[in-house]
């Protein structure tokens, strides 16, 4: 303990904080990301199966984008698939996935009599995409002739109670399956899932087991993080819909189905998939747009949270939801949102909290070209004054042809579009604002109702020009929704949305209470509040009664930090109340700053700011910190000084050191142990990189970029990071090719060939020697060369030596030309080869009498005339390759050579006829 006290006393004197402070700012943009809202830091997606038709663009793709420059991870641990990107400021990034590794599984065809798999976990299968500061994520199946998408919610806005909303399979089951799913992902480890059959009265689902559930039947699952829980229905006209989920904590839920027709008797069907709002996020107001160009009403599903829920439609009662989930017609409604000429916005409100679905028919039900889509709407109470989203492609990517928002926004009194309706897309990295009425004054179409002022709020479609981000903002809030069309294909998704818990009216902001330490370190605790509610009886006893809706997200804002690195201890988002924290500087004499964001499951968020202004400290300098570009076995030395810049304190120091222990890296003259540096004092060092020799290691480890970080490690233990040092090692290579002469005539004038000296390496190539070996008919025209004035051959460079071959006598020959260079040997060595043949050159005539020579397919036969005898026979090809090669050991009068096979072209004979070589051209 005596230790410790000194210690901290020593820092504090060594290095006092000429300012240490903390305060609450609005830092600009922040606010928009912030919140209970659909940006986040870490979601869990998933895909159930799909369509399948082949198509060489047949994939899964994750769209990102985000302010702030930041590392996304996707990860399937299932499948040990990790991939690192990084974004673009106000740009969008593309994850693209195989449906293989996007799903659970794959249905194939749906044209073929393959049911779906049994309801089973599959473990690990879920899509994560983390983080480091706060992106907006959209998820997209991309296939040939089908597609849907949805708008991916954050793990702090998930919740534990859903009803599922898909869409009826209209087949037999027999010889067709067009499933309704519904995904179940786990968020937390152990996490119990009680699962509930709504829908149908006729349907079921397939047990892992075998054994069957029935409709208003339920099943029970323990599931881990990364597990998708995958529940697809069977029998005719199986629809999910009204299913009830109830977990003990938040989960992801993400339905649809394999192919809807919508309605079931209207074509063609199209794959859609949506993620279920929780209920805490429901409301009890809701605007439902028409889709662009279509001649008739969207179809909706009407959910209940509660029993005896009466919901109406542009006012008029319409009906009562008699339970929370279920059975169509009583645990949900399923209707069109009107009968007019033209469809028209509709109004669905309701007494009690209520969630709406709307469904795009297919392309049948009045003949427009396009396809079903599931789209969530966002009720009245959960609309935003500031949004970013983007469309589901990249510039120059596999994009849709049309893409369309619907804007729902309040009007002013006079029924126009309000100045401060503003509309932004991308241009050259920063937002281009401009007033939407600029783009279009039509204000579009009335909802009905009157809302403050008499004011009204409208529906109003505008078509994108571009993929990318797009953002907008308005005083008053609003909503937007993205879809869009190609050939056979269709998406469709809320682009954003506020996801504050609606069944609390919690105001208050969670408070931040922290100290700091004389390092700079923060310790704290974050809470969220309750207001004063009235008292109640509980187990007998009054209590008082709580509105705080638990932590959502406490996030170090990484873009706007620096020189700190946050942890807390986990907490479940909307359980708990309260976390520990802490903000670890990096460097303690560094400046440092800390922009810490905490928000409840309501969006009330807090921003803190923390500043640190550190002290003059201990500093290395170099002029040069990049050592270039060095071959293996080199050594390059730069120097540095360590300079001890307060002006007033001592620092005792013990080493230099490297961030990464690397032998490469060597200090030279380090300093000694507790050395105590004065104020002012200098230190000057080197630090040498030594590239390693091409022997030690594979190539590939050997070459490449190196980096270090050097320090300087003080008596106390901590280490202070400076410079960061580069150095590349790069190397030649050396690549020799031979040359073939093929066949020539003895005693003719040589022929010319090239043995190729090539570099493929990214450094000069040094060739100090040759060494030739071999027969003589061959000759080098070589250069000159030696250890001290060596040939250069720059990267990529070729080197060409002259060959000759001048053979006086038949045969085959061979030479071998060396290279010795100081280059990585890919083939050092170069074959050179050539075959010489007879100068005389018979016809059919031969001492008075005639010999022939025929190819049969299988053979090629000589046979003489008279006396003639042949002891020998060699065939070749006209590039010199010996076909076949045989001396007899009697003279013979015929003679056949097994050849089969030949092409047609022209041959070379060569025939020892009467103990001498002569050869014949033949021609098959």
């Amino acid at each position: 303990m005596k230790h410790f006290l000194l210690l901290v006393a020593a820092i504090a004197y060594m290095l006092p904080l000429s300012s240490l402070r903390a305060e609450e700012s609005e830092i600009e943009n922040l606010s928009l990301l912030l919140g209970a809202s659909n940006a986040g830091t870490e979601f869990l997606m998933t895909f159930h199966p799909c369509w399948e038709d082949p198509g060489p663009n047949n994939s899964i793709r994750i769209y990102v984008a985000s302010l702030y420059k930041t590392k996304v991870t996707l990860s399937i641990p299932g499948l040990a698939i990790n991939i690192v990107k990084e974004t673009i400021p106000n740009d969008v990034i593309e994850f693209i996935l195989k449906p293989t590794e996007a799903q659970p599984y794959s249905k194939g065809n749906g044209g073929l009599p393959i049911p779906p798999q049994p309801s089973q976990v599959w473990d690990k299968r879920a899509i994560i995409i983390t983080a480091e500061d706060p992106i907006i994520c959209y998820g997209m199946t991309r296939y040939k002739y089908t597609s849907d998408g949805y708008m991916a919610l954050p793990i702090n806005v998930l919740g534990t109670d859903y009803q599922v909303a898909s869409y009826a399979d209209p087949t037999n089951n027999t010889a067709q399956f067009l499933p309704s799913y519904t995904s179940i992902v786990g968020a937390y480890d152990n996490t119990t899932v009680n699962f509930k059959l709504g829908g149908k009265e006729n349907m079921f689902i397939i047990k892992e087991n075998g054994d069957t559930l029935k409709a208003g039947k339920s099943m029970t699952k323990t599931i881990n993080k990364g597990d998708v829980w995958l529940i697809a229905g069977v029998g005719p006209f199986n629809d999910l819909t009204g299913s009830n989920v109830n977990a003990d904590k938040p989960v992801a839920v993400v339905s649809g189905n394999f192919c809807a027709y919508i309605p079931t008797h209207i074509a063609a069907c199209d794959y859609i998939i949506e993620q279920e709002l929780p209920i805490y996020n429901w409301g009890k107001n809701y605007l439902v747009s028409p889709i662009s160009a279509r001649k008739n009403h969207s179809i909706v599903k009407i959910f209940a949270a509660e029993p005896m829920t009466q919901y109406s439609i542009n006012g008029v009662p319409a009906g009562t939801i008699q339970t929370a989930g279920g059975l169509i017609d009583r645990g949900y409604i399923e209707t069109r949102t009107g009968f007019d000429a033209t469809p028209k916005p509709v109004r669905v409100s309701s007494d009690k909290a209520i969630n709406v679905v709307q469904y795009n028919p297919g392309q049948q039900d009045d003949g427009v070209e396009s396809d079903p889509f599931q789209m969530q709407i966002i009720p009245i109470e959960q609309f935003q004054t500031d949004i970013i989203f983007n469309t589901p492609g990249i510039k120059g990517g596999f994009g849709f042809n049309d893409n369309y928002i619907n804007i729902v926004y309040m009007a002013k009194a006079d029924g126009t579009i309000p100045d401060d309706l503003m509309f932004a897309e991308v241009i050259n990295s920063d937002f281009n604002w401009i007033p939407i009425k600029n783009i279009s004054s039509s204000p579009g179409t009335p909802f009905y109702g009157d809302e403050k002022d008499g004011r009204q709020y409208y529906s109003k479609t505008l078509k994108l020009d571009n993929d990318g981000v797009y953002r907008m903002k308005a005083n008053e809030p609003f909503a937007v929704y993205a879809y869009g069309y190609d050939s056979f294909d269709s998406y469709g998704f809320p682009a954003s949305g506020r996801l504050i818990d609606l069944s609390s009216d919690d105001s208050l902001a969670p408070e931040v209470e922290y100290e700091m330490d004389e390092k700079g370190n923060i310790s704290g605790v974050v809470r969220d509040v309750a207001q004063p509610t009235a008292k109640v009886i509980k187990d007998g006893d009054q209590v008082q009664e709580s509105n705080a809706t638990g932590l959502s997200s406490v996030k170090l804002i990484n873009a706007l930090s620096d020189n700190y690195k946050l942890e807390y201890t986990p907490f479940i988002p909307g359980t708990d109340n309260e976390t520990s924290f802490q903000l670890k500087v990096h460097n303690m004499y560094k400046s440092s700053n800390a922009v810490l964001a905490v928000t409840d499951r309501r969006g009330n968020n807090k921003i803190v700011e923390f500043s640190i202004e550190a002290s003059p400290a201990p500093s290395i300098v170099s002029t040069e910190t990049n050592f270039g570009s060095l071959k293996s076995g080199k050594f390059q030395e730069l120097e540095f000084t360590l300079t001890n810049e307060d002006n007033t304190n001592t620092v005792p120091a013990n080493s230099i050191i490297f961030s990464k222990n690397d032998p490469q890296f060597e200090i030279i003259n380090n300093i000694e142990a507790n050395t105590v540096f004065q104020p002012g004092e200098e230190h000057k060092f080197k630090v040498r990189f030594s590239a390693r020799h091409m022997n030690e290691d594979d190539i590939k480890n050997i070459e490449g970029k190196f980096a270090n970080q050097i320090g300087i490690k003080l008596e106390n233990g901590d280490v202070l990071y400076f410079d960061n040092l580069v150095a590349e090692v790069a190397n030649p290579r050396l690549q020799v090719t031979g040359t073939n002469f093929a066949t020539q005539m003895a005693g003719e004038p040589g022929k010319n060939g090239f043995v190729s000296i090539t570099n493929p390496g990214l450094a000069d190539l040094l060739i100090t020697a040759f060494e030739v070996s071999g027969n003589s008919e061959f000759t080098f025209d070589l250069p000159t060369v030696s250890e001290e004035e060596p040939i250069i051959i720059a990267s990529g460079r070729e080197l060409r030596v002259k060959t000759i071959f001048t053979p006086t006598e038949p045969g085959e020959f061979a030479s071998t030309l060396k290279v010795i260079s100081d280059g990585y040997v890919i083939k050092d060595e170069a074959q050179i080869t050539g075959v010489a043949i007879p100068s005389s050159v018979i016809n059919d005539k031969l001492f008075g009498g005639t010999f022939s020579v025929n190819y049969d397919g299988a053979a090629i036969t000589f046979r003489a005339e008279h006396d003639a005898t042949l002891s020998g026979m060699k065939v070749y090809d006209l590039n010199g390759r010996t076909l076949f090669n045989s001396e007899l050991t009697n003279n013979v009068n015929s003679y056949s050579a097994s050849l089969p096979g030949l092409t047609s072209g022209i041959y070379m004979l060569h025939l020892k006829i009467n103990g001498i070589w002569m050869s014949k051209k033949i021609s098959i």
